[in-house]
């Protein structure tokens, strides 16, 4: 839950500095060093996006990081709205 909550940070930081107000699509690569499952980061995400209006019902798409990437996700695009 905490890289769902880390994610929404990133995301409202995005908004502020591209104006934008919400988020449909956030494409992003999840290491596997991570220790969460791609299933298991859309499930929290889902709840801890619950009730945003910036990024309630946004869809995750998925990509695995190559190994030891530095990062535990990195978003790579968004679209907005």
């Amino acid at each position: 839950m905490s890289l769902c909550q880390s994610l929404l940070k990133m995301l409202e930081q995005q908004a502020q500095a591209g104006d934008f107000r919400q988020v449909k699509t956030v494409w992003l690569t999840l290491d596997p060093a991570a220790g969460v499952t791609a299933e298991a980061l859309r499930f929290n995400f889902e709840l801890a996006a619950k009730g945003s209006s910036l990024a309630e019902g946004a869809e995750l798409v998925i990509a695995e990081a190559p190994p030891d990437s530095g990062d535990a996700l990195r978003i790579l695009e968004l679209e907005v709205l």
